[in-house]
């Protein structure tokens, strides 16, 4: 016998039988290790009496379903965003149609693979195809959800972490021109949606994401300072992002409502966050059908690479954590090899102090 621990839960196994009969028997056995010894003194004198009642009924684990149901109420809606919460809740009713009754013990790896390929095959049926990345994201929450089983004490082990996420998608980076910009603000201008040019003009010159522009309220813009505080609906930090004139002018005109904060609101005060057929309009008259709102963000970060902006910045602006994130953008920045050629002739010419962004390019 032996006492061992999983997560924070403690656990006592047996072995019984003998030969090609052997068994192992195991069952959580509290949170602490004096308790656990306990457990384990029970069962080996009950063994020693030739008691083995308490291999029967042995208990048979939490269902799926039910876990994921805990999941979501004890973890996902109390510690993530409502936007987060919102698409782990969409993605586990995938898995609960795919696992739903099966205890989480009885999920295999393969189980796993299985339910991967089926979603592949069902987008193939149906004529479309769907992102390895949708996947991935499918499976990175699968992952969480058993780990937590594994701390909560539902399971000795996770099978989802031997499941290796498929190869991502080629990064998509598409951004607009000044020029193209500008005739899709105009578009936006003349939608019958009052919200509409205001929104995508904040996207487009903040760099904000659409759940951060949306519930944006008004304690956050600083008109003294020109800045807007950025609160990210992605992983809950915060950032300040300057306002550029337009944006400023077109916020300084819009109405409140004089029952809410909310920047951007319906006619009840709430956030307005219905306007995807007056996006796809516009988008379309403008020319750019394929174009998607948060393309917007891509150009926000393109303009400022394509300028110079440092790197370090651009990802401070947009919020984001890891720096492999941003450096999609750094391609953009012709500022990046002329400066290193400034910096190695000012060093060439011993000019250490040298302003690398002033120096003078020409090779002494």
């Amino acid at each position: 016998m032996s006492v061992y621990k999983r997560g924070e839960t403690y656990w006592v196994q047996a072995w019984y039988g003998k030969g090609e009969n052997l068994e192992r028997y195991r069952s959580p056995a509290g949170t602490s290790f004096k308790e656990a010894s306990r457990a384990e003194a029970a069962i080996k004198a009950k063994i020693a009496a030739g008691d083995f009642t308490f291999l029967n009924p042995r208990p048979a684990g939490v269902s799926f379903a039910e876990f994921a149901d805990r999941y979501l109420e004890s973890w996902s809606k109390s510690r993530k965003t409502a936007e987060s919460y919102i698409r782990d809740r969409s993605i586990l009713f995938r898995f609960k149609e795919c696992f739903g009754k099966r205890t989480l013990a009885d999920i295999t790896r393969k189980d796993i693979e299985t339910y991967i390929t089926r979603r592949m095959d069902e987008a193939s049926a149906k004529g479309g195809t769907i992102k390895r990345d949708t996947i991935n994201k499918e499976l990175t929450t699968l992952k969480h959800l058993f780990t937590k089983a594994l701390e909560w004490g539902e399971i000795e082990t996770s099978v989802a972490h031997k499941v290796k996420p498929l190869k991502g998608d080629p990064g998509r980076l598409r951004y607009l021109t000044v020029e193209e910009s500008r005739t899709l603000l105009d578009e936006c201008r003349s939608s019958k949606s009052a919200h509409l040019y205001p929104i995508v003009l904040t996207a487009l010159h903040t760099g904000a994401r659409r759940g951060e522009i949306v519930s944006m309220k008004w304690e956050q813009v600083d008109f003294t300072n020109r800045a807007i505080k950025i609160i990210g609906t992605k992983n809950s930090t915060v950032r300040v992002v300057p306002m550029t004139d337009e944006v400023y002018e077109c916020l300084s005109r819009k109405p409140h409502h004089i029952k809410s904060e909310v920047v951007f609101f319906n006619p009840q005060g709430e956030e307005f966050d219905n306007f995807k057929n007056s996006w796809v309009s516009a988008r379309r008259r403008a020319g750019f059908p394929d174009f998607r709102f948060h393309d917007l963000r891509h150009t926000f970060a393109s303009w400022l690479a394509i300028n110079g902006l440092d790197i370090l910045t651009i990802k401070e602006l947009l919020g984001h954590k890891d720096i492999k994130m941003t450096l999609r953008y750094a391609h953009l920045s012709p500022w990046n090899l002329k400066r290193a050629g400034v910096v190695l002739n000012a060093y060439w010419r011993g000019e250490t102090g040298a302003d690398p962004v002033h120096a003078p390019a020409q090779a002494g």
